[in-house]
C-alpha cells in the first residue's frame, strides 16, 4: 500500500527506515523544525507557531533551558497523528489516552505494526 502526499509516496519501507533512524519516535512533547523530519517526510504544512502557557512547567516551552513565549515548528504528536491518518490508522488502531507521551508511544506502536505487516519471513528490518 502506497499513499501519496505532495507527490512523495509513504511506503512501509520508508516508514520502517524512519522508525529505525528515530525520525518517528514516541515523544508527545517535542517541537522540531520541519527539516527534522527530512529526508523521509515533508511536513512543512504542519509547521505552526506554538505558544507557551506559563501557568505550569508542562505547558511552558523551553529553548536551551530557558522559557520562551512561542516557537515555530512541528509538534511531534501532531506529526504522529498526521502520519497515522495518512497510512489509514485511527484511534481503533492506537487507542485513546490522556497523556501526550502515552498517546505518542501508542501511535508509534500502531505505525510500527502497520509497517511490519505482510513482510516476508527473514526480511532484514
Amino acid at each position: 500500500m502506497t499513499i501519496k502526499y505532495k507527490g512523495k509516496p509513504i511506503t512501509k519501507e520508508l516508514v520502517r527506515t524512519a522508525l529505525k533512524d528515530d525520525t518517528i519516535w514516541g515523544d508527545g512533547h517535542s517541537i522540531l523544525s520541519p527539516e527534522g523530519y527530512h529526508p523521509h517526510f515533508d511536513v512543512s504544512h504542519l509547521e505552526e507557531t506554538i505558544k507557551s502557557d506559563f501557568s505550569s512547567g508542562k505547558s511552558t516551552i523551553y529553548v536551551n533551558g530557558r522559557p520562551v513565549k512561542e516557537v515555530k515548528g512541528v509538534n511531534n504528536l501532531s506529526f504522529l497523528y498526521w502520519l497515522a491518518n495518512e497510512i489509514g490508522l485511527s484511534s481503533e488502531d492506537y487507542g485513546s489516552y490522556n497523556g501526550r507521551g502515552t498517546q505518542a508511544r501508542s501511535i508509534v506502536g500502531a505505525i510500527a505494526r502497520w509497517a511490519e505487516q505482510d513482510q516476508p519471513d527473514g526480511e532484514d528490518h
